[in-house]
């Protein structure tokens, strides 16, 4: 409810203007983009929703964020592959069977980092901050010491 200050005797307030003043407000904020919450080259968006800039996490977070990046990708790159045949089945027409096939083709060579890289934009930045404080590469190597 709209509370008015004191005004003039006589003085009514114009309820409809209130009404769809306050209305345009919720729409207003409804249709409003909000921040991104995928990752982008640059920033790392948590499960939580904070964004962080990769050069402002700890050791400890790089090393989960890759190594959680990491197996993701071992377990995704099987399935998009398994998705992506199975399409196959549904699709009438050479053209595009021949597509699809291509692109299982393509998927298969793939390898993990590689799918991770084409997936996830901020990939290559967390690595190259990681090889740059001189930690290493999970899935490669073992955990630094």
């Amino acid at each position: 409810m709209t509370v008015y200050p004191l005004m003039p005797p006589g003085w009514k307030p114009d309820i409809e203007r209130d009404y769809m003043a306050e209305q345009a407000r919720e729409i207003e904020g409804f249709f409003s983009t909000p921040e991104p919450l995928t990752p982008t080259k640059m920033i790392w968006v948590t499960k939580d929703g904070r964004r962080l800039f990769v050069g402002e996490m700890t050791n400890d977070h790089l090393y989960n964020t890759i190594n959680f990046l990491y197996r993701w990708g071992t377990v995704a790159l099987p399935a998009t592959i398994l998705s992506v045949s199975q399409l196959l089945m549904c699709l009438q027409g050479e053209q595009a069977t021949i597509g699809t096939d291509r692109e299982v083709d393509r998927l298969s060579e793939l390898t993990v980092t590689e799918f991770i890289e084409e997936e996830i934009p901020t990939w290559p930045r967390l690595l190259n901050e990681a090889e740059k404080r001189g930690m290493k590469i999970p899935g490669l190597v073992p955990r630094w010491s």
